[in-house]
Parts: structure tokens; sequence; C-alpha cells
């Protein structure tokens, strides 16, 4: 690596080098054929690692301040996750033919993500601790499926018409939720730290 500028592909058994790649980040799908060019000044662009071509153009070089960026392959190679520290956005691109899948906007800064290997679903950490799950398809009634399969949305699996097992309906039930909340609330209290006041005349 040449920071932004340059990425050199080697043969590790041969240690001798095969090609260096212009715009290159080091960052490539799992079968080693497509890699990633995201400069921190803006753009993000597929490249062919065997021909060294810019494959495709996902975001055009547009202006947007030099801020840290974060990009990645979904597990399947299906997808390109981009996120914008300075926006704060991470965005989903389809590999096939460059269309944008979504835009999501956490309510922190990002700090890490894990697909599926499937590249379905995302799972995205944020720096106060909180964790997301978010669902990466364009296909309408599989997302319907797939939400409507979650224990928390067994009402919408009923209007859907979609079957649930016993199993499912049972890991959630809707009465523990107060004492749930309750025992959380009396911990949260009990860990909290104290202050105290005094008086100096």
């Amino acid at each position: 690596m040449e920071g932004e500028s340059k990425g050199s592909v080697w043969d590790v058994a041969q240690r001798r080098l095969i090609r260096s790649i212009q715009g290159f980040g080091g960052i490539c799908s799992n079968d080693g054929k497509l890699g990633l060019h995201a400069p921190s000044k803006g753009g993000l662009h597929i490249i062919d690692l065997r021909t060294t071509n810019v494959l495709r153009t996902l975001i055009g070089n547009v202006t947007e301040g030099v801020h840290d960026v974060r990009a990645s392959f979904t597990l399947d190679g299906k997808h390109v996750l981009y996120y914008h520290y300075g926006h704060r956005t991470l965005r989903a691109f389809r590999v096939s033919d460059g269309a944008p899948v979504g835009v999501l906007r956490p309510h922190a800064q990002l700090t890490c993500w894990a697909c599926a290997s499937d590249g379905s679903t995302l799972i995205i950490g944020c720096q106060d601790g909180s964790l997301l799950s978010a669902i990466l398809c364009t296909d309408q009634k599989i997302v319907q499926e797939k939400v409507a399969l979650m224990p928390s949305r067994r009402f919408l699996a009923e209007h859907l018409g979609i079957e649930t097992s016993d199993e499912q309906g049972e890991s959630f039930d809707l009465s523990k939720v107060g004492g749930v909340a309750k025992a959380v609330a009396k911990f949260k209290q009990s860990t909290s730290k104290k202050s105290y006041v005094c008086a100096i005349q």
C-alpha cells in the first residue's frame, strides 16, 4: 500500500509482485476478483483486480471534504457498504449494476459492522454501545417475510398470513415486558454513580 494512491498484489507463495494497481486501497471481495477504491476526499469505485481497470463507479469524484470513510464488500460479494464519517451515513450498493440499495443514518457514530454469510442481514455497532440490525435486500416480499418472522413482529406475520412456529411465539411474551423493564431500571439505578452535596461556610 502507498496511501490511497496505489496498491500492490503479491504472490505470497512465490514472494513476488504480480501487479501494482492505481487507486486500489487493499479492500477486496472474498473471491479476490474485485477491489475498492474509496479515497477520503470522496468517490467510490469497484476495480477489476485482474485487469486493474475501474469496473464500476458507485460514487463519482464529488467534493465532500476530507473525512474518514470505510468501505467493504458483503461476504457474498453482491453488495458494497460505504460509511462516511462526515455525513454519518451508511450506503449500500449492488455490485452487479452499481445501483444504490439504500441509505441508513444511525442515531450515533458507527464503529463497526458485520454481515451474514448470505449477505442479507447486517449487524451494526455504534459508538454509544448500541447494536442495530438491518436487512440488506431489494425484494420487498423477502423483506416483509424476514421482518414478520422476528419475535417482536408476530402480529405482522398474522396480518400477512405467514405461518410461524410455536417456538417463535413462545420466545416473546408481551406480558413479561413490564417486569423486564422494571428489572433493568432497578439494575441501572443500583449501578449509577451517587452524588453528594455539602456546604462550606
